[in-house]
């Protein structure tokens, strides 16, 4: 079973990359926020609020199932 602990306990003496890794997140959420913005504001509200929750549940769903680091870290920044 999959234990975020787990591996955080493992590469306790490359905790930077892990911060690094994990602070993507923020960093492509900044970047992406204004995109999808304005591209809602030319398609429309609802079908992108849409395609983000479908986007986020399949990224959820596969994350779910992952058994290495690398696929969990990759679809971490999928939604």
């Amino acid at each position: 079973m999959f234990s975020m602990k787990a591996y955080i306990m493992s590469i306790s003496d490359k905790a930077l990359l892990w911060g690094g890794a994990l602070g993507g997140y923020s960093i492509s959420q900044f970047v992406l926020a204004p995109i999808v913005g304005r591209l809602s504001d030319t398609r429309g509200r609802v079908p992108i609020i849409r395609l983000c929750l479908l986007v986020s549940c399949i990224g959820c769903l596969i994350l779910a199932w992952s058994l290495s680091l690398s696929l969990s870290l990759s679809l971490y920044y999928l939604p």
